[in-house]
């Protein structure tokens, strides 16, 4: 489920397996009509790995 996520936004391995979850988690949230936003130190891979919008921070 999350590596073909992961290869289509170009980003796989150990490396992005979190930031795949924590996309997984927050896109569903938000595609089910929940206010969801994530607060992230990757935002420029985070962008690539959501399939919807929703409200991103850097830290």
């Amino acid at each position: 489920m999350f590596d073909s996520e992961e290869k289509a936004a170009g980003l796989h391995g150990h490396k992005y397996a979190i930031d795949a979850v924590l996309a997984a988690v927050a896109g569903r949230g938000a595609a089910q009509g929940t206010q969801t936003s994530v607060l992230t130190s990757g935002t420029d891979d985070m962008y690539r790995l959501l399939t919807v919008e929703i409200d991103l921070g850097q830290i």
